[in-house]
């Protein structure tokens, strides 16, 4: 299904924004990448490997690196067995996408809200708190879906 989407992708001629998650689908869709970030829209003067360090650059330094927005003690490292961290890693982007889906549906419902009272300063405060949560969520789930990756190739599997 990917590659299926993948080609109708590229044989589309109109112009569409792409949001997505997954490496290999952007790499082959996309012609440019555009950075949705500290409330600006802009284009990305890189690829996805630019962009994942601009990522790591926002975070704070120092060793042990976990993504932001993930819980302390969920540090990056590298597991001896591949395909229990497989399974790890995958449940844990279920976790995340779960995750991203209630946090849309809150900031859904704050922004029907702030369409009858844009001036709400309470609920422009909590939008403010769902982006960024959201945003940080986004990073870890494109860190776990590198990570995936990763340990699809080191045990040949999809």
């Amino acid at each position: 299904m990917r590659h299926a989407l993948n080609v109708a992708l590229q044989g589309f001629e109109g112009g569409m924004v792409l949001v997505s998650h997954d490496r290999h689908l952007i790499k082959t869709a996309a012609d440019s990448l555009w950075l949705v970030a500290d409330g600006k829209l802009e284009v990305f003067d890189g690829d996805l490997d630019d962009y994942q360090e601009w990522l790591r650059s926002r975070g704070k330094p120092g060793p042990p690196r976990r993504a932001r927005g993930s819980a302390p003690g969920a540090v990056l490292s590298a597991s001896p067995r591949p395909r229990g961290r497989l399974s790890r890693l995958r449940r844990e982007i279920g976790e995340i996408e779960t995750r991203l889906a209630a946090l849309a549906a809150e900031r859904d419902r704050i922004e029907t809200q702030l369409c009858q009272d844009p001036m709400h300063a309470g609920l422009q405060a909590q939008h403010a708190d769902l982006t960024r949560a959201a945003a940080a969520m986004e990073a870890r789930w494109l860190e776990v879906g590198m990570a995936i990756e990763a340990a699809q190739a080191e045990t040949g599997s999809d």
